[in-house]
């Protein structure tokens, strides 16, 4: 992209990524997730949103309808981003009830809605991913409960019936938040979007302290965390005070006991499935007394190879229209 600045380039970059999961981005999005491979030193949102709407080397590489912003040629995308977001809509209210149940489950510090329905980008039979923390040296106490607590409600996801059902897939405690370790090497684009666009369900203190942990996702998307969304749910006195006499219950050596109980039992359930991803040598799934990452199917691979080679072809095409390179199939 000789003829590009730096800014035009993570511009373009962004729309690129967010084309591959067929969304297009309104304006203030497009700055929030700006995406550069290199610091630009002193860059600001308000510069990033001027180039956007007055650049004259944009109008060869992007377009804009009813507010929103894609590569050239796929003005589409944004009747499909509406139509997502009514999809979604019974989805929230789903994440809400789940969420004020887990409140009672002791030692959670946290709980978020991840991946697609963070941003509305989801399908009627699309199921709702959480991410959960816990406290530290109750991992296990924590998933365990959180499973029985949902699983009793009918709201967690088994087996083939996914829709509008409670993805438990992904746990931390609460001294392992950075997620560096966790990432693609030599870069994890996908990941870097993915944590930026996390909606807060309960948890507002250990969220601040997560955002910290994972400052390293602004040497890609410097405006990360700029824009935390939230649905909270209220924590009642009641409730606090239950799940604190739970925890006290639960304390010392006699919590001990039973986090080494049920890690067992949960383990063993685990061992049984022999085709699972956790027993190969990647981070799809990660088995740790801080980390319980379950995604059987994670596609961060090929979200990157994908993403790489869009911008490839972008980079080799200067002047051509992106449109006529051809869309990659998800």
């Amino acid at each position: 992209m000789t003829s590009l600045n730096p800014i035009e380039r993570g511009i373009i970059a962004s729309l690129a990524y967010f084309d591959l999961l067929d969304y297009p981005l309104k304006a203030a999005e497009v700055a929030r997730w700006f995406y550069t491979k290199s610091p630009i030193e002193g860059l600001t949102r308000a510069q990033v949103l001027d180039t956007l709407q007055n650049s004259a080397s944009l109008k060869s590489f992007i377009e804009q309808k009813d507010g929103h912003y894609t590569l050239i040629g796929r003005g589409e995308l944004v009747s499909l981003r509406r139509e997502k977001s009514r999809f979604a809509q019974p989805k929230w209210k789903i994440a809400k009830r789940a969420a004020g149940w887990l409140r009672w489950v002791p030692f959670i510090r946290l709980v978020a809605v991840c991946n697609k329905l963070a941003y509305d980008n989801v399908r009627p039979e699309s199921d709702i991913d959480f991410f959960i923390v816990s406290h530290s040296k109750r991992l296990w106490i924590t998933r365990f409960a959180a499973t029985v607590m949902l699983d009793l409600l009918g709201l967690r996801r088994r087996g083939p019936s996914i829709k509008d059902k409670v993805c438990l897939s992904f746990f931390v405690t609460d001294d392992a938040l950075d997620l560096e370790p966790l990432s693609l090497k030599p870069d994890d684009p996908h990941f870097r979007f993915w944590i930026d666009q996390f909606v807060l369900l309960f948890g507002q203190p250990e969220l601040v302290r997560f955002q910290q942990a994972n400052s390293w996702i602004k040497q890609r998307l410097p405006f990360a965390f700029t824009e935390t969304k939230a649905r909270i749910i209220g924590d009642a006195a009641v409730i606090r005070i239950i799940r604190q006499f739970k925890e006290w219950f639960l304390n010392g050596w006699f919590g001990d006991r039973f986090e080494a109980l049920f890690k067992r039992f949960q383990l063993a359930k685990m061992q049984l499935n022999r085709n699972s991803r956790a027993w190969s040598d990647n981070t799809d799934v990660v088995i740790s007394d801080q980390v319980l990452k379950f995604h059987e199917a994670d596609r961060r691979a090929e979200y990157r190879e994908k993403f790489i080679n869009r911008m490839t072809k972008i980079n080799d095409n200067d002047n051509t229209n992106p449109a006529r390179v051809r869309k990659p199939t998800l």
